[in-house]
């Protein structure tokens, strides 16, 4: 007769055992410490972005808080490119201003006592908001538009295209 609580016993240790990222007892490589070192940052980045939100003199809505945390998971890695003496707070900071200002312009962050507090004047601000910028422009350039036709025969005849 099979022991059925044995086996189940024993299929449940050797899923969760193998279930982990490495074996426990193995010494794990370069990679799983690297990417468990990126999840400890992102988990700790967005812990602050919750903290910031509750210092904030404005609420934030839902979606403009999931733009944010887009915002941080984009940036992770190069969070220190964005701005090498800001801290991580500060940069979160100009994050939360940078979606806030798409819909409320008026709102410069030297205004707040929450940026002073906490480092971001307006040029801190400006620098990471240039930097976010190139990021994306490197990520899709714009692109020189060709015209192929002139709504109006003068153009045409002034500008010719040339077609290769």
């Amino acid at each position: 007769m099979v022991n059925t609580n044995m086996c189940y016993e024993e299929t449940t240790r050797l899923l969760h055992k193998y279930n982990r990222q490495y074996v426990a007892g193995e010494r794990p490589n370069n990679h799983t410490q690297t990417q468990n070192r990126n999840i400890r940052k992102l988990l700790r980045r967005l812990d602050l972005l919750h903290e910031i939100t509750y210092e904030l003199p404005f609420p934030l809505e839902p979606y403009q808080q999931k733009q944010v945390e887009k915002l941080i998971r984009r940036f992770n890695d190069s969070f220190k490119k964005l701005h090498g003496n800001a801290s991580e707070k500060t940069i979160i900071l100009a994050f939360i201003f940078l979606i806030k200002r798409l819909e409320h312009p008026r709102y410069a962050p030297s205004k707040f006592v929450v940026c002073t507090k906490n480092g971001l004047t307006t040029n801190i601000y400006e620098t990471i908001n240039a930097r976010i910028t190139e990021d994306y422009m490197k990520k899709e350039p714009i692109n020189d538009t060709k015209l192929y036709s002139y709504d109006n025969h003068i153009l045409q005849n002034e500008y010719p295209i040339n077609i290769k």
